[in-house]
């Protein structure tokens, strides 16, 4: 009799696993495939559940700050959760953790000088805002060697002023020349809504109906990018992607600061531009760009860029090829002090690259 009782009890509690571990993976394939769909790669570095975001968001910091030290030099994490129920969530918790040189914190603390990133994927609006307030700064001119973590949990809804409706979101935390991982955040009407075909259709329609029409800045040629690339070593586009040029460059405070951006996106076929005749001419192509200083200060415009439509064999996508250049101290009106580096990335969707570094020395 105990051993038939025993015999039920395992088989109670493998049916029981069996429902859970079921329903987790429904749920992670849900994710997953949105996700995928999207060929977006989120990086969740805490390791939280779900509700751990808002109940308990700072549960692994500890563990993670201690194996991060141990391991040494400098980087930024973020996370926060895959997607928001906006039925009974009314915020957007983004949990950071910074591990910098002592000497950089002094110049530009976190607080103030640090800016969440972040992209929409349906109608690629940007929005950019420094992390955390900023206190007083009081340069510290004696800062002792060495590493300092911090880490902060702030509500990117209320941080960026999000719209809350569903949508999707590519986050990144940028201070000075160090990007954090990214992470994917999907506003959702409820819990069960999320990844359903109504919210696919819905983001679809969303998606389509965004225009961008504005006209760009016309750059340099494809061979001049391949030459700069060629000089410093590095490789151009050979796949989906967004690269920003030079990679290091020097100024003593010229007329002219130019980078150049090249970029070979996917691209809306709303968005063709037609000759007089009613054929194809190029496509428009939106990419952000963005600066930051040593100064603590941010600017960032977005260029909607005339391109060419490229399409490949087998993909039924249309995509966008082009170049352009921007006048760093012209577009966002450096007022350049003795001495400043201004810090240059681009983004478009969950695509970014740089920082592109310009260092204004005094004679």
């Amino acid at each position: 009799m105990h051993t038939k009782t025993y015999g039920r009890l395992l088989i109670y509690w493998f049916l029981i696993i069996g429902v859970f571990t079921y329903c987790k993976s429904s749920n992670q394939s849900v994710l997953e495939r949105r996700l995928t769909e999207r060929h977006i790669m989120s990086e969740h570095v805490f390791k939280l559940d779900q509700a751990e975001y808002w109940d308990n968001p700072r549960k692994t910091i500890s563990d993670f700050a201690w194996e991060r030290m141990q391991a040494g030099g400098e980087g930024l994490f973020i996370d926060g959760p895959e997607f928001v129920p906006m039925d009974n969530r009314a915020t957007i918790p983004l949990i950071i953790y910074s591990q910098r040189d002592k000497k950089v914190l002094s110049d530009t603390p976190i607080k103030g000088c640090a800016f969440v990133v972040a992209v929409s994927l349906e109608t690629q609006a940007f929005f950019v805002a420094p992390a955390l307030t900023a206190p007083d700064r009081k340069k510290n001119a004696n800062p002792s060697p060495g590493l300092a973590g911090q880490d902060f949990v702030v509500d990117l809804r209320k941080v960026l002023g999000i719209p809350w409706e569903i949508s999707t979101f590519s986050v990144r935390l940028i201070h000075r020349n160090l990007i954090s991982n990214q992470i994917v955040v999907g506003l959702s009407e409820t819990e069960a809504a999320f990844g359903s075909s109504k919210e696919k259709k819905l983001l679809n329609e969303k998606h389509e109906r965004i225009p961008c029409r504005n006209a760009g800045v016309i750059g340099p040629s494809r061979e001049l990018i391949q030459e700069i690339l060629q000089k410093e070593g590095r490789s151009g586009l050979n796949e989906t992607g967004i690269l920003i040029e030079p990679r290091q460059q020097e100024n003593k405070f010229a007329d002219i600061v130019p980078v150049h951006v090249s970029y070979f996106l996917p691209t809306r076929k709303e968005d063709t531009i037609n000759d007089e005749i009613g054929n194809p001419a190029g496509t428009v192509v939106p990419v952000h760009v963005f600066v930051t200083a040593t100064s603590g200060e941010f600017w960032y415009t977005t260029v909607h860029a005339p391109s060419e439509i490229v399409e490949l064999n087998g993909d039924t996508r249309q995509f966008g090829s082009g170049t352009f250049s921007v006048d760093v101290k012209k577009v966002f009106g450096l007022n350049v002090p003795d001495s400043l580096t201004a810090y240059i990335y681009v983004f478009h969707g969950n695509l970014m690259d740089g920082p592109s570094i310009v260092k204004f020395k005094g004679e």
